[in-house]
């Protein structure tokens, strides 16, 4: 029994009898150096264990410090470029994205979008008289593409079947001039994503020859640069740098 745990159990021994002089004095010297050496051993251990809790503090301190050191260099590096992607990664995406809109294309070929619509009425209301003037039946949806208020979002307006929105694009001009609402407005057949891209590429080379030539040449149909066909006699209208694009027309 080591020293401390003796020295521990005697505070149970308080309520026993205390010993006597003559007891105490009947302790032999070799009782004496054992309870000595029992002390000494207990020491040491405590003190080696101090030791090794000392160098256990010592090595996480340093393993903290080290720690601190990565995560400061980690915050000042850039971070890594990403990876080019692959070209069967770039197949891929290409693949979903024709796969997507060849599903919505019926959608797209049934539709149409109105640009730069006045609110001077509610959408349906407007939807509806260019439904009449044109002589098609009433649109199955329209709803707005967006949440903007300046300028207005485009609307985008689903009829029946592709004939009903040719019908409407072609006569779009005139409507214009019977229907306030789209007298600042312009159309264009609904597109996919990538038709977009062509539409937009399209009409920047168009405008890029327009300038140049100080006159309204060119346009875009079909997504290509096309010279304007005009009637003998008609003139062109004057152009002028354009600041947006202009909406493609059937």
């Amino acid at each position: 029994m080591s020293f401390i745990t003796q020295f521990a159990g005697s505070d149970r021994k308080r309520d026993r009898p205390q010993e006597s002089p003559d007891q105490i004095k009947s302790l032999s010297i070799a009782d004496v150096q054992k309870m000595i050496d029992n002390f000494t051993n207990t020491f040491l251990k405590v003190s080696d264990q101090n030791e090794k809790l000392e160098q256990m503090v010592i090595t996480l301190t340093a393993t903290v410090e080290d720690l601190k050191s990565t995560i400061l260099k980690l915050s000042q590096t850039p971070p890594p470029a990403s990876p080019k992607p692959s070209y069967a990664d770039v197949l891929r995406y290409d693949i979903l994205v024709a796969t997507k809109e060849a599903q919505s294309a019926p959608l797209r070929e049934s539709s149409f979008v109105i640009h730069n619509l006045v609110n001077e009425k509610k959408d349906e209301k407007i939807v509806e008289e260019i439904c009449q003037l044109s002589s098609v039946e009433k649109a199955q949806e329209i709803f707005r593409l967006g949440k903007s208020t300046t300028p207005p979002p485009p609307l985008r307006v689903h009829l029946q079947n592709k004939d009903a929105v040719v019908k409407v694009l072609k006569n779009f001009n005139e409507l214009k001039g019977k229907i306030p609402s789209l007298r600042t407005a312009s159309v264009q057949r609904d597109m996919s994503k990538t038709e977009l891209e062509k539409h937009r590429t399209a009409w920047k080379e168009a405008v890029r020859r327009n300038d140049a030539a100080a006159s309204r040449i060119w346009t875009v149909r079909d997504f290509e640069v096309v010279k304007l066909r005009l009637p003998a006699g008609v003139e062109r209208h004057p152009w002028s740098v354009r600041s947006q694009e202009p909406k493609a027309k059937l």
